[in-house]
Order: structure tokens, then C-alpha cells, then sequence
């Protein structure tokens, strides 16, 4: 990677503190080395943050003026504790680096470059200066990666992705195989770069000139802040090129970038005004997605708790569909009535098409009913797929329910474990579902719905069996 080389050795540090979060800062690349907040921490879990167990501090800088990832910076902390300064200087350039705190999870970043010679300092390649924007890790030694990842707002506007598994070279097909890594590139304009795990995110974007390339890498996680991590556990690390290839004699750049660095929540990146709401990666669910939330949230401002507020939004949305479920009952059991007479009918006039489309279009029209009345039953299902697609997508990242108990459930954003077999955990809630689902199958009102069922899909099945006029029936 483009990381490599970097030694570890005793740096200075400091720390910048608000009411919300606590910014640790290094003189390893003059940077932050992660980003810890105050107010999501969960029981027996280790602190919340993001960039952490990074192998580089987010605002290092390197390939200009001689400067390498990792090189030790000065560090300087402004009285009052408000302000930190990072200043390093090569035989080329002179380069200083402030960061200070803004409202709830914000901070400003501005590095101040200085060309100290009478000729043009160029990056070794002709490519701008990499700046590393962060690093995705996981929250806990349980977390399976696939939370993780990396996004950009390109200059059309656009919001593009990246994964943990966009950065390997398994195949889709392989889950059964070890994963090779490799790095992720991509030449493009970004107005803005997130890197993300579940619940927390740092998105950064520039003022002035955009970011011209992404590069992303799975990385080690450093296993001493996170002692239970297993073996196969990774961590993305995201590069951008900032800036322009060279300085010119004597010149002072400055770059200047707005920094978020908290929840995914969505109301708090919207308010940043960028678009920075993508980060949520709602994708094309995201309309009903909004819809959800603020319903969920609506919900725990009444009831107080977060179970509760899930359970009486699906009521809602049961509710709400309720028509649609009935109009689908009824059509099902008019289905149910037609199909003796339909199955008469084609006996009837087996050999008569024309008479048998005839009376076939009366019986429909005496029951109020069509030919295309059979796809009513399941038209509403249809029409709620995007509704549990949404749900799905809503449910996997709210930070308000990291943490939140109901019932047994300690956490609603992991799974119900309560005890472990062995090595296979024991969750109360889908081994309720598949009882519950055993015993509807059981009841006499289901097994009665399933024969009625089974004896209307012949209808459908023999008309495709009617022979034009005149036509002899086949002899075996």
C-alpha cells in the first residue's frame, strides 16, 4: 500500500474536547488518530469512534515537498485548549496543519503549505498530494465488515459506494473462501468523501478545489485497542489526491476542509448541506426510507423506548395496508367460489373454444370478476415490497438503536443472543417466528385455506389445454 514504511514510535499528542466527542490528535503525519463519542458508549463494548485501529491519522499528508506518510510533526496546543497546530518542515517546504472544534460534530481543518525555495517542488509521480481522509473499523470484534465502507459525491452529483468487498479479489461466489486483498482506485472529482462504519462516519469535504482521485485499501486493524478481534477482521483505509501536482517558487497554498465526524444520522449530515445525507446509503429506497425513520422517531419521542416505537410502526404500516390485504382475502375466496364452476365449464366445452371463452367471460361478469382478477391476489404484495425493502434498509444503521434495550434484548442493533451452544448462538427471536409460523400452518383455518388453494391452480393449468374448433383430441 501507500502506506508502507511507516514506523511506530513515541509521537506527541493532544486532544481537542466538546460536549460531544473527544478528537485525539498525534504528531504521527500531524494528524487525528481517532475520533471517540461521548454519549453512544454501550455497556462491555469498547468506546464509539471512528478512525480507529488506523494504521495513519486522518489529515497526513504526503508525495510533495519530500513529506511521507507517517513523518513526525510538532505539536502545538493554543491556550484555552481550543485550537491544535501540527508543523513539520523539509529542506522544500514548510508545512502547518490547525484544527479547531465547531458546533456538536464538526471541526475545521487547514493545511497551510509553503514552498521555501526559489524553484517548483513537484509530487515524485505528477499526481497531486494523498491525503489520508480515514479509516472504516470495526466497533466491535463481532462486527462481520460488511457494515463497513466508503462513499463520494462526484461533480455531477452523484453518490457512489464502496465496500469491504470492493477492495477484494474474492468471488461472489466463494463465500467459502479466505479473501485476497487489494487496493481500490478511482481517478474521479469528489465534492465531499465519507469513510463509515455501521453507526459513525467522517465525512470530509474540501473547500474550494475537490478532491481528484480515491484510493481505498483493507488494512490490519491494530488489535491492541481491540484485544477479542478475529483473525480475518479488516479495516478500510481511504486516500484521496488533493490539491495540484506542484508548488510554485516561494508559494503559500492553503487547503481548507469541513470535517463531520459523528452518528449517521440522517437529519444532522442533511443539515451539513452537501448532500451529505447519502452517507446513510438509503439507495433507491431512500423516499420511504425518510418516511420510516421519522416515524420510528415520532414513535419513541410518544412511547419512550425504541422496541416499542418498531412495533407500533409496523402496526401502522400493517394498518395502512390493510385494504390491500383484504381486497387481495376477498379476491382469493371468490377464486375459491369460481373455480367448481370454472372446472364444469371446461368439461363441459372441452371441445368448443369459442363457446368455452363465452361462457367463461359470462361466469367472470356474473361474480363481478375478469380474467386478470386471479394476479389481484397478488398485486398487494407487489405493491409492499418496496415498503419491507425500506424497513430492511432503515433498521441497519439507526444510531438510536445502538444500545437500546427491550425485553431480553440488551442491544435492538445485534442480534437476540442470549446464550451460545457451542459455537452456534441461540436467538429467541426467529426461533419464535418459525413457531409461530408452525403453528399457523397447523390450524385448521390454514390447512382448510391451503386445500381450497390447491384445488383452484388446476383451473389455470387445463385451459391451456383447450383445443381450437374441429381439432380431433390427441390419442395417446
Amino acid at each position: 500500500t501507500r502506506l508502507q514504511g511507516i514506523a511506530k514510535r513515541p509521537f506527541e499528542k493532544a486532544v481537542l474536547e466538546n460536549d460531544d466527542m473527544i478528537v485525539h490528535l498525534s504528531g504521527e503525519g500531524g494528524g487525528i488518530k481517532t475520533v471517540i463519542f461521548k454519549n453512544y458508549d454501550v455497556a462491555n463494548e469498547p468506546p464509539a469512534a471512528i478512525n480507529d485501529h488506523a494504521p495513519a491519522s486522518s489529515f497526513d499528508l504526503a508525495n510533495i515537498g519530500g513529506l511521507q506518510f507517517g513523518d513526525e510533526f510538532k505539536i502545538k496546543q493554543a491556550s484555552g485548549g481550543k485550537k491544535v497546530t501540527a508543523s513539520r518542515e523539509t529542506p522544500e517546504i514548510l508545512v502547518t496543519k490547525t484544527y479547531w472544534l465547531e458546533e456538536e460534530y464538526q471541526l475545521k481543518v487547514e493545511i497551510t503549505l509553503v514552498n521555501k525555495t526559489k524553484k517548483i517542488v513537484s509530487s515524485t509521480d505528477k499526481k497531486p498530494p494523498s491525503m489520508c481522509i480515514g479509516t472504516a473499523s470495526p466497533l466491535t470484534h463481532l462486527d462481520p465488515g460488511d457494515s463497513l465502507g466508503f462513499g463520494w459525491l462526484n461533480d455531477a452529483d452523484k453518490y457512489a459506494t464502496g465496500t469491504l468487498h470492493n477492495v477484494t479479489d474474492k468471488p461472489w461466489y466463494a463465500f467459502w473462501a479466505i479473501p485476497r486483498f487489494k487496493s481500490f482506485s478511482n481517478e474521479v472529482k469528489a465534492q465531499w468523501i465519507a469513510v463509515n462504519n455501521q453507526f459513525f462516519a467522517m465525512v470530509v469535504t474540501p473547500q474550494g478545489v475537490p478532491f481528484m482521485g480515491i484510493h481505498a485499501d483493507a488494512v490490519p486493524i491494530d488489535k491492541s485497542n481491540l484485544p477479542f478481534a478475529r483473525g480475518d477482521q479488516k479495516a478500510i483505509l481511504v486516500l484521496a489526491d488533493v490539491g495540484t501536482p506542484s508548488l510554485a517558487p516561494e508559494e503559500t497554498r492553503t487547503l481548507s476542509f469541513n470535517v463531520y465526524a459523528g452518528p449517521r444520522d440522517f437529519r444532522r449530515l442533511e443539515a451539513l448541506g452537501q448532500k451529505q445525507g447519502f452517507v446513510m446509503d438509503y439507495g433507491m429506497w431512500a423516499y420511504f426510507c425518510k418516511l420510516l425513520l421519522g416515524m420510528m422517531v415520532w414513535f419513541h419521542g410518544w412511547m419512550g423506548n425504541w422496541g416499542l416505537a418498531i412495533i407500533a410502526m409496523t402496526t401502522v404500516i400493517k394498518i395502512i395496508f390493510w385494504p390491500l390485504t383484504n381486497a387481495s382475502t376477498r379476491s382469493m375466496k371468490r377464486m375459491q367460489v369460481l373455480a367448481p364452476k370454472m372446472k364444469e365449464i371446461q368439461e363441459k366445452y372441452r371441445d368448443d373454444s369459442q363457446k368455452l371463452q363465452k361462457e367463461t367471460w359470462k361466469l367472470y361478469a356474473d361474480y363481478g370478476m375478469t380474467p386478470l382478477s386471479p394476479l389481484g391476489g397478488c398485486l398487494p404484495m407487489v405493491v409492499q415490497i418496496p415498503i419491507f425493502f425500506a424497513l430492511f434498509s432503515m433498521l441497519r444503521s439507526p444510531v438510536q438503536l445502538r444500545g437500546a434495550e427491550f425485553l431480553w434484548i440488551k442491544d435492538l442493533s445485534m442480534p437476540d443472543t442470549i446464550f451460545h451452544l457451542g459455537a452456534l448462538p441461540v436467538n429467541p427471536m426467529p426461533l419464535l417466528m418459525v413457531v409461530a409460523q408452525i403453528w399457523q400452518m397447523k390450524s385448521p383455518a390454514s390447512r382448510a385455506s391451503l386445500r381450497r388453494r390447491s384445488k383452484s391452480w388446476p383451473v389455470f393449468r387445463r385451459r391451456r389445454r383447450c383445443r381450437p374448433p374441429g381439432r380431433k383430441p390427441f390419442n395417446r
